[in-house]
């Protein structure tokens, strides 16, 4: 049964990891505050450090929290308050967009159906733990995850192509170190992925190793270093070199799927920023980073 210390809940996507999400793409979540949530897979309750606001987060320090995530993407360092099965289900009370960090700019707040504390979920976890499919206006429901994911891997080359820092190191020192540290981890996930649930109510995207396969030749594009494993992912990223080099192929002809408009925050950069790719649309549809349109 679902913890009765229930506070309100940031829901964040893999991987992302798994990435800018500001009002662009809001839409783009294909949820709404008072729709009813059921878990796809175990969450755990953690204690976590947040912002109430944008306005808090750029003129004071983080205040602790209640959150959760999905159970496979705890660390040994967290602290875990509880664990909520799979079947839990939960109802949105509230959703804040703070333009902040990269990739995790939407919190969602949910509350367990008979009340109790309000728990926080990042963005970027919310699609493996509620096992929701997002949905863009004008694209099939089923694309929602592969836009997340895309925009994931485009927006964090761009910024380690401009000599930025990660999601989570903005405060840190550059190296090229952390992107080194970053993308290791996004292997690690992608390479545990299935996206199985996802596929069995419809999702026809990218397979996690093609993500990763674009990732990694989408740096190469860019002159941006390989990517040199730690011992857990070594037969996984090798594999994915040696797949580049027996057969080479542009970053979009390993998509195979259409770019979608992402967005880059303003954490370190002057404003928030939009672009797209050129992978599947048309030569006018594609577009380098710009203001982003309020």
């Amino acid at each position: 049964m679902p913890s009765k210390r229930f506070v309100p809940i940031l829901v964040a996507l893999l991987a992302c990891s798994v990435a800018g999400c500001v009002t662009t793409r809001s839409a783009a979540l294909g949820v709404k505050k008072g729709e009813q949530v059921v878990l796809a897979t175990q969450g755990v309750v953690y204690t976590c450090d947040t912002w109430r606001n944008t306005r808090e987060l750029w003129s004071s320090g983080a205040k602790p929290a209640t959150c959760l995530k999905p159970a496979a993407d705890a660390y040994s360092t967290d602290t875990i308050q509880a664990r909520i099965p799979a079947g839990a289900r939960f109802k949105i009370i509230g959703i804040k967009n703070i333009n902040g960090f990269d990739s995790a700019n939407f919190e969602f707040l949910l509350q367990a159906e008979q009340g109790g504390e309000v728990l926080i979920v990042e963005d970027s976890m919310f699609f493996d733990l509620a096992g929701i499919v997002p949905r863009a206006p004008d694209r099939p429901a089923r694309s929602g995850v592969a836009d997340n994911f895309v925009c994931m891997i485009d927006e964090s080359v761009a910024d380690e192509k401009d000599k930025l820092l990660p999601n989570g190191r903005v405060t840190q020192p550059y190296s090229p170190m952390h992107w080194q540290t970053y993308w290791d981890d996004r292997a690690d996930a992608l390479g545990r992925e299935s996206f199985a649930y996802e596929r069995a109510r419809g999702y026809a995207g990218p397979s996690a190793r093609t993500l990763m396969l674009y990732a990694l030749q989408q740096r190469r594009e860019y002159g941006l270093p390989d990517l040199v494993p730690q011992a857990r992912n070594v037969p996984f990223v090798s594999s994915l070199y040696a797949e580049l080099g027996h057969d080479p192929r542009t970053s979009c002809e390993i998509l195979d799927y259409p770019s979608p408009v992402c967005t880059l925050g303003p954490a370190q950069r002057p404003v928030a920023m939009e672009f797209r790719r050129e992978c599947g649309v048309a030569p006018d549809k594609a577009f380098a980073p710009r203001p982003l349109a309020r």
